[in-house]
């Protein structure tokens, strides 16, 4: 390559990392909105609120309504955290991880950073790069002692640092920025992860102790970026609320609860104390009937496509079979207070050698909005299993029980009300939504899902009484909600479309109104002084 050639990819180079760090023509025209929306004026003994620095402007633009909202009940200090140590693909090679530790959180946290100091007032405390993890030897050693101490997936999932419980979030972000399917113990990407768990505690803590924010704002409460700030803040009896589910605008976390997943264990018993319920009923009939008929509601917003918009795919004899809904392989699987297998090809294989073993008819059908990745995995378990059935994702899952499937799996998807709605009863394998209900079938330990697994086409259940709990359930998960509440609901929803769905994100204005109509709302401002009262009550 000659030095011209050089001189020329150099350029590109520098080129796309000031492109990183430098606001666009459009980035610039939601800072001076934003900044023109919140009037920063707290003094400097003014209590803090904590929000979370999230490379996203579906974010962006809703911690900055709220922060709008809370200056204008009480003088407060707005900080940003910035906790980004792990980047997708980073541990390919020793390029990647350099590019990623040292350039680019760097550049593209200097983007976000000035974002939110448009209606933030600092930054509180920010843990990035390679050259802050090579001043922290001590952790480094620490991580390395726990690392190669871990004998089996069970021993990491259960791992602590600081009486904190970090080993799902270690476990999860393995998954996610590796990325893999499942964990390799030996892999030394996973004392990295282990390491920056480390460094988040350390600094999650410090800032903690030092500032005593009252109250904190996160998008999820997975992963280690997330996760483990939320954690620490509750372990300290900080007020903490995340954005991260779209049944709630804010959902309020505990030391028993901190998952940002909508809180389901209770939703039998609160139905039973309603009122009215052959009108609920009614309102869920037609509510579950339309995303059946190939809808998207709030509670499947997050899917491309529905899992029942018909695509004309044809069905193979699935007569009197199982079949098994696949996940995405690289979704945060322990999402939920617990799961019988560490992951989701744990699970997969564990099924297939169970399916084998007995002889048992069973299809797979793959996650119809999973990433590329995922699909990939897929492709590889049908080279390594080449005996084992899967169905195009394509064919909807109102198909598969037109053409007489007898049962469903899935470890704990949304799936299980919508099949069993339509008269197919569900296994499960793990905490989820519906269990509070008795439609599904959920095991508890490896053997009681070896033995459903062996007994599917013998599952005794009430057709009537299951398809009436289907809707229970969609009630309290889906429309459990004031007409006010779910007004708010809707304009989040069409801000969530503008940036997720549409083709062309919004130009400034289209931004304004957008969050104008959330804003504008009365029941949004009494649920972030709902927030404040908890932080301060009276």
């Amino acid at each position: 390559m000659g030095i011209a050639s050089v001189m020329s990819s150099m350029k590109r180079k520098i080129a796309g990392l000031v492109g990183q760090y430098r606001l666009s023509d459009t980035e610039r025209a939601y800072f001076n909105v934003l900044k023109n929306m919140s009037k920063k004026h707290a003094g400097p003994a003014a209590p803090v609120v904590l929000l979370q620095c999230v490379e996203d402007y579906y974010y962006l633009g809703l911690f900055a309504l709220i922060a709008t909202q809370l200056r204008q009940l009480k003088s407060v200090s707005i900080e940003q955290y910035v906790v980004r140590n792990l980047r997708p693909g980073a541990s390919e090679s020793i390029r990647n991880v350099i590019r990623a530790f040292v350039f680019v959180n760097w550049f593209t946290d200097g983007k976000w950073v000035r974002l939110y100091s448009s209606f933030c007032d600092r930054v509180a405390f920010r843990n990035v790069g390679l050259f802050v993890s090579l001043f922290d030897i001590p952790n480094a050693l620490r991580a390395f002692r726990l690392w190669k101490s871990l004998d089996t997936k069970h021993d990491l999932l259960k791992l602590h640092i600081n009486g904190i419980s970090v080993g799902d979030l270690v476990y999860d972000s393995y998954l996610r920025f590796k990325p893999a399917a499942t964990v390799n113990l030996k892999d030394v990407y996973l004392w990295i992860i282990i390491w920056q768990a480390y460094r988040n505690v350390r600094v999650s803590e410090k800032y903690f102790i030092r500032a005593k924010p009252l109250l904190f704002f996160a998008s999820y409460s997975s992963y280690i970026q997330h996760g483990i700030p939320v954690r620490v803040a509750l372990n300290m009896g900080i007020e903490v609320f995340t954005l991260g589910n779209y049944q709630e605008l804010a959902k309020r976390l505990s030391l028993q609860d901190w998952f940002h997943t909508r809180a389901h264990e209770q939703y039998q018993r609160e139905w039973l104390r309603l009122s009215d319920k052959e009108r609920k009923i009614a309102d869920a009939e037609q509510g579950l009937a339309a995303r059946l008929a190939g809808g998207v509601d709030a509670a499947t917003a997050y899917m491309r496509a529905s899992a029942y918009a018909n695509t004309g795919e044809s069905v193979p004899d699935v007569h009197g079979a199982l079949v098994i809904f696949m996940h995405d392989f690289f979704d945060s699987p322990h999402c939920h207070q617990w799961m019988l297998f560490p992951d989701f090809l744990e699970w997969v294989e564990h099924t297939i050698r169970i399916a084998e073993k007995y002889n048992l008819k069973v299809f797979w059908k793959p996650h119809p909005n999973q990433i590329a990745a995922s699909a990939d995995v897929v492709s590889a378990l049908m080279i390594r299993h080449p005996g084992v059935k899967f169905l195009s994702s394509r064919i909807t899952n109102r198909q598969l029980v037109d053409a007489g499937i007898i049962c469903a799996l899935t470890v704990y998807g949304t799936v299980a009300h919508e099949i069993a709605y339509l008269g197919v009863p569900v296994i499960a394998c793990g905490d989820h939504p519906h269990i509070s209900f008795d439609f599904c079938f959920t095991a508890t330990t490896i053997n009681e899902y070896d033995r459903l697994l062996q007994n599917y086409a013998r599952l005794e259940f009430d057709l009537n009484d299951m398809r009436r709990q289907c809707l229970e359930f969609y009630f309290m998960h889906s429309l459990n909600v004031s007409s006010a509440e779910q007004m708010l609901l809707n304009a989040i929803g069409r801000y969530r479309t503008a940036f997720y769905s549409d083709a062309i994100p919004p130009d400034a204005a289209r931004f304004q109104v957008l969050l104008s109509a959330i804003s504008e709302q009365d029941v949004f401002r009494e649920q972030v002084r709902s927030c404040l009262l908890l932080a301060e009550p009276v």
